[in-house]
């Protein structure tokens, strides 16, 4: 494991690790993602969120051949309202600021992965939207349920 996902490891409960990214009904593939990663659950009760506080569903660090990723993701199998999700995503990316060394050179990728379509007005909304760490303000990338993390961060 590298010093940048390491740094960031140690911060976090092993309970809040995961090996993949599933939630009520919506996968990510991991099928080709980099191997060099860390998956963090934001619903673990360990991290002491409060009841009711926006969050993510979970954040990720990432390493291949020396590029670096930080993913703050979201996953919606149903119905989903745009604001909430670029609400969710930007309390992801403070809990993401939180953990990454400033000094750690990195692409954020905010990412839905949703299930259905979506009307007009949200899509609208999440192509203006931007969601932002470190300096960095990035459009929400979206993927479908059963994608792989791959497809997202071809995108970077």
């Amino acid at each position: 494991m590298n010093e940048f996902i390491a740094r960031i490891k140690t911060s976090i409960c092993d309970d809040c690790l995961s090996n993949r990214c599933k939630k009520k009904g919506c996968t990510v593939s991991m099928k080709n993602a980099p191997r060099d990663r860390i998956i963090i659950d934001l619903d673990c009760k360990e991290l002491r969120v409060k009841s009711g506080e926006k969050q993510c569903d979970y954040l990720l660090a990432i390493e291949e051949n020396s590029r670096k990723w930080v993913v703050a993701l979201e996953m919606k199998s149903g119905g989903f309202r745009a604001r909430t999700v670029v609400g969710q995503l930007s309390a992801g990316a403070v809990q993401a600021e939180e953990l990454c060394p400033n000094n750690e050179p990195f692409e954020f990728v905010p990412l839905l992965v949703h299930g259905g379509g979506m009307n007009p007005g949200d899509l609208r909304i999440l192509n203006s939207e931007r969601v932002g760490i470190h300096g960095q303000k990035r459009q929400i990338v979206r993927i479908r349920c059963g994608q792989s993390l791959r497809d997202a961060l071809k995108k970077f």
